[in-house]
C-alpha cells in the first residue's frame, strides 16, 4: 500500500464563548404540571407593565443586545409569535409590547462555551475565482454549549495546489436555521420513527396499513404534531421530522443548526 504523506499545520480551531445565538426561552415544564405554566405566569407579569414604560425597556434591550445579533428585532417578533397563544386577544397588542414580550422569551446561548470539535470538509458548490489547483471547501464543526446542547456550525476556506490551507475568518453574527414541519411524511420513515418511540399500536397500525408503501402522509394542521393514544398513554412524535431553512443571504460561517430541541430527530 502506498504511503500517504501528511503534513501537520499550525491551524487551531478554538471555541469562542462570545459567539452567542438568540434562542427561545420557555421557563419550566409546559406539560404534566397542575395549574398555569411558568411561561403563562411570566406572560401575565409582562402584560401588567405600563405602556409608557414599554418603550424605555425596548430601548434598553436594543442597546445591550442588538449589536450581537443579526436582524434582532425580527428575532424578537418570531419569539413573540411562538408564545402568542398565551395571550387572549394577542392581535390587539401594540408592536412595542410585542417586541418586549419577545425579549422576555428570548435568551442568549453561547454555542461554543464547552467545546468545538469534529471538523469535516467537503468541496463547496461555488468554485469560481480560484487559482489553478485550488479548491474551496465548506467545513462543518460540532459546537457544544451549556447543558451539552450540540450545534452544527459551518465555515469556509480554500486549499491551494501546494497543500496550503486557509480558513476564512468567522463573522460577527450567527444565524440559526429555522425549523418547520415538512410538507409530507414518508410512510416508511414515519413508521420507523413510530416504532422507535414505541407508538406502534392498533390505531397507528390501522392507519399505516391503509397507505401504499410509497405513500406520503400530509402532516396535521397542529404544526407537525401527532399524538397517538393507547391505554391512556399519549405518544407524541412532535418534532421528530422537520425541515430546517437558513435565511438568505447567509454566508456559511454564520450558519448554525441547533440540535437537541426534541427527544428525537429524523
Amino acid at each position: 500500500m502506498k504511503a500517504i504523506s501528511i503534513t501537520r499545520t499550525r491551524h487551531r480551531l478554538l471555541p469562542d464563548a462570545t459567539r452567542v445565538l438568540a434562542k427561545p426561552f420557555l421557563p419550566g415544564e409546559e406539560i404534566l404540571l397542575p395549574g398555569q405554566s411558568r411561561a403563562h405566569l411570566l406572560m401575565e407579569r409582562v402584560l401588567t407593565i405600563p405602556e409608557a414604560r414599554v418603550a424605555d425597556l425596548n430601548a434598553e434591550v436594543l442597546q445591550r443586545f442588538d449589536g450581537r445579533h443579526r436582524d434582532f428585532t425580527q428575532i424578537l417578533e418570531r419569539q413573540f409569535e411562538a408564545v402568542a397563544s398565551y395571550i387572549d386577544g394577542g392581535d390587539r397588542i401594540s408592536a412595542a409590547r410585542r417586541q418586549l414580550i419577545g425579549a422576555y422569551f428570548t435568551h442568549e446561548y453561547s454555542i461554543e462555551a464547552a467545546a468545538l470539535f469534529n471538523p469535516s470538509i467537503v468541496p463547496a458548490p461555488d468554485q469560481h475565482g480560484l487559482a489553478a489547483g485550488s479548491i474551496r471547501f465548506v467545513m462543518s464543526l460540532r459546537a457544544v454549549g451549556e447543558g451539552h446542547l450540540s450545534s452544527i456550525e459551518f465555515r469556509t476556506g480554500v486549499l491551494d495546489a501546494d497543500g496550503g490551507l486557509n480558513i476564512d475568518g468567522v463573522g460577527p453574527h450567527l444565524v440559526g436555521g429555522q425549523r418547520s414541519p415538512p410538507q409530507r411524511f414518508y410512510k416508511r420513515y414515519f413508521a420507523a420513527k413510530l416504532s422507535e418511540l414505541g407508538a406502534i399500536n392498533e390505531l397507528s397500525s390501522g392507519v399505516l396499513e391503509r397507505l401504499d408503501r410509497g405513500s406520503r402522509v400530509r402532516p396535521p394542521h397542529s404544526g407537525g404534531r401527532m399524538s397517538l393514544v393507547r391505554a391512556g398513554r399519549h405518544w407524541t412524535s412532535r418534532a421528530a421530522f422537520f425541515a430546517t431553512v437558513v435565511p438568505r443571504p447567509a454566508d456559511a460561517w454564520i450558519r448554525i443548526l441547533v440540535m437537541g430541541r426534541a427527544p428525537c430527530r429524523g
